[in-house]
């Protein structure tokens, strides 16, 4: 790795288990590192901790303190409790363990790190005054790491982007400091929510990009730890085609009077700015309907065509939300034409963002649904034959494909798609399975296993292995690459209170690939020239398979 790129690890709030905790973060530095530091959000948390004094955590910390028990790589925390401990001064407390204080700038490994752990109210100068930054705001900070959520933080955010419960408490002071910072990325952790907010712009032009994260060994199993490479120079080149919403705090900022409150505000509609010369999708907006535009031309659909997907999308939003803030919709100006490889008449092919592989895509129906188990015989059939053709796409490049689809009881009524992944033909049916049946079991999954002859194999493999529960599916379905001529399948289903986690395949199909990764497609997210250039590489190779051109031709 480039001597210039700092490997980083951020953990939500720890609570107790401090020494389990430590054996699984070196375990993770083992595997995935070395990771040069690990910023915690919250060491002991002041609602679980109350009734310890300070003479309590001490003895749970004395044997990291006395070298008794390993600190694997440099770690940092900040906490209310901290803070009363320690009397707010950054102190050593033991090898590779060191408290920071309650508020300041820190430049460790080469990045700016600021801290706020909200025992005390803003003010500017408790980030000016750290000696070692001699102008803040000229370098800008890389990770501003707080306990408390910001106040406004939900602003702009709409439908499926929200987080799946609701936040209890927000801190004023937190959004005035991030607003002051305009960090490149702001962590907290004292809502035990998973949460990664779609990036803003500041005033400033640069964009921020929130994550909340969970608790340590939380109940929900909501991910707890983010891991991040961040280059110590040219902090803020390549930002022009990230998707952004404008800046949540300004109606928090209008008000003059300092204050804590819960996070209950009224959301606002997002309204998302386009950064850089994005060729986006075009469209015009009379009333609640998207009307079609030439633009649409240029993913080669009819006029006929965009009609029906946008009334289909328009009586959808009806029932949950508005399709223009799903990227997978057609009438969404925002979509990302670049990665699309090919359109059939009700569905379309295109490349994952942030894919685990160059050649990893989505096949998606043009109409919004959720499953599909409610599409029509003729947007299955079609894709089937999308199956069928990238099958042999990838047969050519000796690869085999791995079909995934999903449909999770979420509050917003998702998308749905279908994961294309290509795996190398070493990799066996036994594998596949074993690698989802013992990463489920982790989290109380337990797949049934479908075999049959191949050749029976329709567009209505799924709804039969669902039988009466095709009416109300909620489910994960993995199509294997067929062995000897049988075709292998796995399937789960669900109740409406289940609770995977949305990593969850991403998870296994990492683990099938030997791909390094955290479980968030957005960690893997390339330039939109890249991107291009990849599908486009892909979209030549695919022609020849592309029964869509082939009518076309007709």
């Amino acid at each position: 790795m480039n001597s210039d790129t700092v490997k980083v690890l951020v953990c939500g709030s720890i609570e107790n288990n401090l020494v389990q905790f430590f054996q699984r973060i070196n375990g993770i530095n083992k595997k995935s590192g070395p990771f040069d530091m690990l910023l915690i959000t919250q060491m002991f948390d002041p609602k679980v901790d109350l009734e310890k004094n300070s003479e309590e955590i001490l003895k749970e910390l004395s044997p990291f303190a006395e070298g008794t028990e390993q600190v694997p790589i440099p770690t940092f925390v900040i906490g209310e409790l901290m803070d009363k401990i320690y009397d707010s001064k950054e102190t050593e407390i033991g090898p590779n363990l060191t408290y920071l204080g309650s508020s300041g700038v820190k430049s460790i490994n080469g990045l700016l790190v600021s801290f706020f752990s909200g025992s005390e109210s803003f003010s500017n100068k408790l980030f000016d005054s750290s000696p070692e930054i001699s102008s803040t705001r000229k370098n800008l900070v890389d990770i501003f790491l707080t306990t408390d959520w910001p106040e406004g933080i939900l602003n702009l955010v709409t439908g499926s982007a929200k987080p799946l419960k609701p936040i209890t408490k927000s801190s004023y002071d937190v959004s005035r400091a991030a607003a002051y910072l305009s960090p490149r990325y702001h962590f907290a952790g004292k809502e035990n929510i998973h949460f990664e907010r779609v990036p803003y712009k500041n005033p400033n032009g640069s964009i921020t990009r929130f994550c909340g994260l969970a608790s340590v060994f939380n109940e929900e199993k909501q991910k707890y730890i983010f891991a991040l490479n961040l280059s110590t120079y040219d902090k803020r080149t390549d930002e022009s085609s990230i998707t952004t919403t404008e800046f949540p705090y300004a109606s928090v900022l209008q008000s003059s009077k300092s204050k804590e409150a819960p996070s209950n505000e009224e959301e606002k509609p997002a309204k998302k700015q386009k950064t850089g010369k994005e060729e986006r999708f075009g469209g015009t907006t009379i009333g609640d309907t998207p009307q079609p535009s030439s633009s649409y031309n240029r993913w080669g659909l009819s006029n006929d065509q965009v009609k029906e997907a946008s009334k289909q999308n328009v009586e959808y939003s009806k029932l949950k939300r508005d399709p223009t803030s799903c990227w997978f919709c057609l009438s969404n100006s925002e979509a990302e034409l670049h990665l699309v490889v090919s359109v059939g008449s009700a569905s379309y092919l295109a490349l994952a963002k942030g894919g685990l592989a160059e050649d990893h895509c989505l096949l998606i129906p043009i109409q919004h649904l959720t499953s599909s188990t409610y599409l029509k015989d003729a947007a299955l059939i079609e894709l089937f034959n999308y199956k069928q053709a990238l099958t042999k796409c990838y047969n050519k490049r000796d690869k085999g494909v791995l079909f995934l689809e999903r449909n999770l009881p979420t509050k917003n009524l998702q998308h749905m798609h279908i994961q294309a992944l290509p795996i190398p033909t070493s990799i066996d049916s036994s594998i596949i399975i074993d690698v989802f049946q013992s990463e489920g079991k982790k989290i109380g999954i337990y797949f049934q296993v479908i075999k049959g002859p191949e050749a029976t194999k329709d567009h209505l493999a799924l709804h039969k292995a669902l039988g009466n529960s095709s009416s109300n599916p909620y489910y994960l379905w993995i199509e294997l690459p067929p062995e000897n001529g049988e075709s292998i399948s796995l399937l789960f289903k669900l109740n409406q209170n289940s609770n995977i986690p949305l990593q969850f395949t991403r998870t296994c199909m990492s683990a099938l690939l030997g791909v390094s990764d955290d479980g968030n497609w957005q960690s893997s997210v390339i330039s939109k020239d890249k991107e291009a250039l990849m599908a486009a590489k892909f979209k030549a190779s695919f022609k020849e398979f592309d029964f869509t051109l082939k009518k076309a031709k007709k």
